[in-house]
C-alpha cells in the first residue's frame, strides 16, 4: 500500500467538513492508496516493534485512542480518580473508557440500554470490574443522584468525559453529569 500524505479529513459536521472528509477521505482506508493528513504520519521503528512483540494491527487500534487520550489529558486524569463517561456505548465513548482504564481510574458509566451496558462490562473483563455501570432514565436530578451514588462513598466524580455529537447538546445526560461531579470536579467535552 503506498501512502499519500494530503490534508485529509475524518468526517465533519458542517457542510464545509463534510465537503472536504468526501473529497480527500471518500474511500477511507478501503481504498487501493490511501491518504492522511500529514501530522498524523509518524515512522515506525520496526526493529523495536519485533522486540516488544508487537504486530502491525495493534497499531492501528492506537489511533481510536488518540482523541480519548486528549480529553483526558485536557482535565489531568489520574490513577485513583473516578471518572463519568457518558454516554458511554458509543465508540468514542469506549475508547474513553479504555484510556481511564489505563490511567488507573475507576469508572462510572452511564448509558439508556441496560443491556449495552452490560455487554460493555462483559467486554472489558476483568477490568469491567473497575467499571459502575448506571442506566439513565432522563430525568436529569434523578440520574445525577444515581450517577454520584454509585462514585466511592457517593461523593461524586473527579472528572467528566463526554463524547455527544453536538447535535445532543440538549440532552439530559449532560447536565445530570455536570451535577454528579464533586466539587471543583473536571469536565471535557469532546463533541465528535
Amino acid at each position: 500500500m503506498k501512502f499519500e500524505t494530503d490534508k485529509g479529513y475524518f468526517g465533519g459536521q458542517t457542510e464545509q467538513e463534510l465537503k472536504v472528509s468526501s473529497a480527500y477521505w471518500k474511500n477511507g482506508c478501503f481504498a487501493e492508496y490511501a491518504r492522511f493528513p500529514a501530522e498524523n504520519v509518524h515512522p515506525v521503528d520496526e526493529l523495536s516493534l519485533q522486540m516488544h512483540d508487537i504486530e502491525h494491527n495493534q497499531l492501528c487500534e492506537l489511533a481510536s485512542l488518540i482523541p480519548a487520550m486528549g480529553a483526558a489529558n485536557a482535565i489531568g486524569i489520574s490513577a485513583g480518580e473516578t471518572v463519568l463517561v457518558l454516554p458511554a456505548t458509543g465508540f468514542f465513548s469506549s475508547s474513553a473508557i479504555v484510556v481511564a482504564l489505563a490511567l488507573g481510574a475507576r469508572v462510572v458509566v452511564g448509558g439508556r440500554s441496560k443491556e449495552k451496558l452490560d455487554a460493555l462490562i462483559q467486554y472489558f473483563g476483568k477490568e469491567g470490574r473497575r467499571l459502575t455501570p448506571v442506566v439513565l432514565t432522563g430525568d436529569v436530578l434523578a440520574d445525577a443522584a444515581a450517577l454520584r451514588a454509585a462514585t466511592p462513598g457517593g461523593k461524586g466524580a473527579d472528572a467528566y468525559i463526554d463524547y455527544s455529537p453536538p447535535m445532543a447538546s440538549q440532552t439530559t445526560h449532560i447536565q445530570a453529569g455536570l451535577l454528579a461531579l464533586k466539587r471543583y470536579g473536571r469536565y471535557v467535552y469532546a463533541p465528535l
